[in-house]
């Protein structure tokens, strides 16, 4: 899950190699999911205060890991003899494939998973090349200045 909740799991004590990147979830993320029909049929202060309720859910969940996962590592690493290590290319590109041939295997058996695949997707390429630009220029910058 990440070095925080890792450590407090006790992880530590079963593994002693903990690899990066978490590539099936590089960020903490939530999601609450409401049918369409259900939200409509709610009075728009409910609609306002579930709205605000995930915002600042999500919000608080985000900062909390970003302040907690770094000292975890650090312990998990210095405390409880930890090693870090890297995943492979090979295995980065084999669970990226086969993530990809998975969700094409939904999409092919279940034209509604298609319908929101082809829309999640289109926006993922679009969300891709701005973050290829922008943020991982800007993470290749500052990154190694420490």
């Amino acid at each position: 899950m990440g070095p925080y909740d890792d450590e407090k799991l006790g992880f530590h004590e079963i593994a002693k190699n903990y690899y990066y990147p978490g590539w099936w979830e590089p960020g903490v993320t939530s999601s609450l999911y409401v049918g369409l029909e259900a939200w409509n049929e709610l009075p728009p202060q409910y609609q306002a205060v579930l709205e605000t309720v995930t915002f600042e859910t999500t919000n608080w969940m985000v900062s909390k890991y970003d302040a907690e996962n770094p000292a975890a590592l650090k312990r998990l690493v210095n405390d409880h003899g930890v090693i870090l290590r890297p995943f492979s290319q090979e295995i980065m590109q084999a669970a990226w494939q086969e993530s990809r041939d998975t969700l094409e295997e939904q999409a092919s058996a279940d034209a509604e998973f298609r319908r929101i695949y082809e829309s999640w997707n289109g926006f993922r390429k679009d969300i891709f090349e701005y973050f290829a630009g922008n943020e991982l220029s800007y993470s290749g910058f500052t990154f190694p200045l420490g």
